[in-house]
């Protein structure tokens, strides 16, 4: 009767050698699996911070937008204040064009031709 005995501590032996190994092998992928997690994490933290610095660049991009529109207005304005000036004063659009023309014909286009010019 000794040997059943001896037989059911070899399949207890046996138990706690496959239970060991599973656990170090357990413990082996509950260690790869926390540094997939850790480096998730940092690749997740580094998104939120572009992202945050993206929406802040946004942000300051919409303000300058906003600004060059509002000045843009304003310059409109003041351009169409003068034109109306302008031709209040006897000043045609087609007549200013005409004698800008003209006067780009006279002037020497480069610098050969100013020193041509100046000789």
């Amino acid at each position: 009767m000794k040997v059943p005995r001896v037989e059911s501590k070899l399949r207890v032996f046996c138990f706690k050698i496959q239970f060991r190994t599973q656990v170090s092998e357990f413990k082996r992928s509950l260690n790869t699996v926390n540094s997939a997690c850790n480096e998730a994490k940092k690749l997740a933290s580094q998104y939120q911070k572009e992202a945050d610095k993206c929406n802040s660049d946004m942000e300051t991009c919409e303000e300058v937008r906003e600004k060059a529109e509002e000045a843009l207005s304003t310059q409109m304005k003041l351009t169409a204040m003068w034109e109306i000036r302008a031709r209040q004063k006897g000043w045609r659009e087609k007549v200013a064009k005409s004698n800008a023309q003209t006067q780009g014909r006279n002037l020497p286009k480069t610098n050969m031709e100013k020193s041509k010019y100046s000789r």
